[in-house]
């Protein structure tokens, strides 16, 4: 392994950027939270219609000329204990920030980060992966480079940590492990992807029963041993996908990051639907063909919530499998639907960041940041953090 290139790491104070007033008068209480992050006395005002309010924004890329835009997809890790946020962005770099806004560092990926960065807080780790196919295990204190390695292929999900390993799946369906003490690659495991286009998004993994499970793009879906990357068993969603003129479905990815609740796998086919799979065995216990274009699935213990790019916003009920509601979205597709106590957090790809009743759908709180959102929110303790396609890191209380 070639020795990795300098890597710079900038310090120096954040602005803070103070929002418009949408509404008259100051923001609602803030919640509980674990050191009351932004400060009792902020003397900052509020943006935001309802029970969202946004206490402040970072941008975290340059300002773009012309009508071009990029897609920021970077979710923020959060360390309240420590009053950390860290969050990447396309412009290649990671910050780290207070919970009020000052930047602690900046550390140069040389390459987009476009997921969530992994923490472990207790021994001090943090693990970015990047567009250009390389894992960045750092300090997290202060942003020092122990290792870096290469998977190969957009990383835009978030590395899955094991006390001896980190986990890593690209866009281009291969699944790496390597050595969390030195970056030692322990193995890989991928699939061909199927000629054509593909959905732009990937199923992440989950950890389930000592197995590792994710979704690929040709519509299969795998459980891994952890330890030597064997398959214990793999589910194929594209062979009960039907159409009319019995022609394989364009789409038939498995982009969900798996959902597991007890004995249970959620998964969704973007062509064939949504599945209950055994985690021990992968067996598929029950299907809902009629929900399609799903991208993203949350769980509480009553109900799922999906997000559709065919239908908007689902919740499912999880005992009787009836539609509870379904919000549409007007202004583009829907980022990963995040659950906050009664509300739903979403965001819409060319408009809003919503906040919706969960036992209702109904809309309760929005606020916009001019260009939409794809990336999903951060949230921990009556308090939310979100990057916009614009290139701004907006933190609110909901």
């Amino acid at each position: 392994m070639t020795a990795p290139p300098a890597h710079r790491r900038t310090c120096g104070p954040a602005i803070a950027v103070a929002l418009a007033l949408l509404l008259g008068g100051c923001g609602g209480p803030a919640g509980s939270s674990d050191l009351g992050w932004f400060g009792a006395e902020n003397p900052r005002r509020y943006a935001g219609h309802g029970p969202l309010r946004v206490v402040w924004s970072e941008r975290i890329t340059p300002e773009h000329g012309g009508a071009y835009l990029p897609v920021e997809r970077a979710m923020a890790e959060l360390d309240p204990p420590r009053d950390r946020v860290y969050v990447g962005s396309s412009a290649g770099h990671l910050y780290a920030m207070t919970g009020n806004g000052r930047r602690v560092y900046r550390y140069d990926a040389a390459g987009a980060v476009q997921s969530r960065p992994a923490l472990d807080a207790d021994r001090d780790e943090l693990y970015v992966g990047t567009e250009q196919g390389e894992v960045h295990a750092l300090r997290a204190s202060d942003g020092e480079l122990r290792w870096r390695e290469s998977i190969g292929g957009p990383i835009r999900k978030e590395p899955l940590l094991t006390d001896d390993a980190v986990y890593i799946v690209t866009d281009s369906d291969v699944v790496g492990a390597f050595s969390r003490e030195d970056g030692g690659p322990l193995w890989s495991y991928s699939r061909e992807a199927p000629e054509g286009f593909s959905i732009t998004e990937h199923a992440g993994l989950a950890l389930a029963g000592g197995k590792l499970i994710t979704g690929f793009t040709d519509g299969v879906v795998v459980a891994l041993d952890p330890i030597d990357g064997r398959v214990i068993w793999e589910r194929d969603t594209s062979i009960e996908v039907d159409t009319e003129d019995g022609t394989r479905p364009r789409f038939v990815d498995v982009d969900t990051t798996p959902v597991v609740v007890g004995d249970l796998v959620y998964v969704a086919s973007f062509a064939g639907g949504l599945y209950a799979l055994d985690a021990a065995s992968g067996t598929v216990l029950w299907k809902d063909a009629g929900i399609t274009g799903v991208v993203a699935i949350a769980a509480t213990e009553d109900v799922l919530i999906l997000a559709s790019a065919d239908e908007g916003i689902v919740a499912l009920g999880v005992s009787d499998r009836e539609r509870r509601w379904r919000k549409a979205l007007r202004r583009g597709s829907p980022t990963a639907p995040v659950v906050a106590g009664r509300h739903v957090l979403v965001g819409e790809s060319g408009g809003s960041f919503l906040s919706l009743a969960l036992d209702s759908g109904r809309e309760v709180g929005r606020f916009d940041a001019g260009h939409g959102f794809t990336a999903p929110a951060s949230i921990r303790g009556g308090l939310g953090f979100v990057v916009s396609n614009g290139g701004s890191l907006f933190a609110f209380r909901y």
